[in-house]
């Protein structure tokens, strides 16, 4: 296994199926995808990726929300997409019913009835046609909820529910949780461990490999986030670059 890579793709995306897919079986790479349920079931996407569609979609061009006593205030200039990102923050607080609610608010707020989804998941019949095409699909909890920030109630509900889903629909018994936004603590760990035997962080991290006995390391097993545009930004961040200038500017108080 040394000097090996494993590609993963979180969330199941419908771009996954249409331009991903026929690469990888051409090239003959091993894929694993972790699917989030809930989203697939109501066919459209993860939650926040709707919250974004609300911010695009509006015609309003300055406008606040009040939430929890908090008034956010946003404005479509240089600073929008800032600030929209810092408010998505705030969201991950909130537990999936919460969230729910939040968006009915939301929709209403900024007179966004339908959204575009620009970013859509696939439905169980691309995923079966997947899993026929013997790509591995695992679980990415049932609403992609910030696991951190919630009970241990939703999170108990969030692994069950994805485990049984999938199962139900294709067959396939997961053993694998990637934690959406790489997220995790104690209890998740702990929580997460009776519903599978391995888990996923983006913790940006070389897999070690002496490790994976290791009951509590093989639950935060790490990964490299990869959204970059060009090679050398993905270089970069794999060999540490961004950790040291990080450490830098915390030495320096920037």
């Amino acid at each position: 296994m040394k000097n090996t890579a494993y590609v993963v793709f979180d969330d199941a995306m419908l771009d996954f199926y249409e331009s991903s897919l026929p690469i990888l079986k051409e090239q003959n790479v091993p894929v694993t995808v972790f699917v989030a349920t809930e989203p697939v079931t109501k066919g459209n996407t993860i939650w926040n990726y709707q919250l974004f569609d609300f911010f695009l979609n509006t015609l309003f061009t300055e406008f606040e929300l009040e939430i929890d006593n908090n008034i956010y205030r946003f404005k479509k200039d240089r600073n929008y997409y800032q600030d929209v990102m810092v408010f998505h923050q705030k969201m991950l607080h909130k537990s999936p019913d919460e969230i729910s609610k939040l968006f009915d608010f939301i929709s209403k707020q900024l007179e966004v009835e339908e959204i575009n989804n620009f970013a859509p998941v696939c439905s169980w019949s691309h995923l079966t046609q997947i899993s026929n095409l013997e790509i591995d699909l695992q679980a990415h909890t049932h609403s992609h909820s910030y696991l951190p920030k919630q009970s241990a109630e939703v999170m108990n509900k969030e692994f069950s529910l994805s485990k049984k889903e999938i199962k139900t629909k294709i067959g396939i018994e997961t053993a694998m949780i990637a934690y959406p936004n790489g997220g995790y603590n104690n209890q998740v760990i702990e929580l997460a461990r009776k519903y599978f035997s391995y888990g996923f962080s983006v913790d940006e991290k070389f897999v070690n490999l002496n490790r994976l006995n290791d009951p509590i390391y093989r639950m935060i097993i790490p990964r490299f986030n990869v959204h970059d545009q060009c090679a050398e930004e993905i270089l970069l961040r794999t060999f540490g670059f961004h950790k040291m200038l990080r450490n830098i500017k915390s030495s320096i108080g920037l």
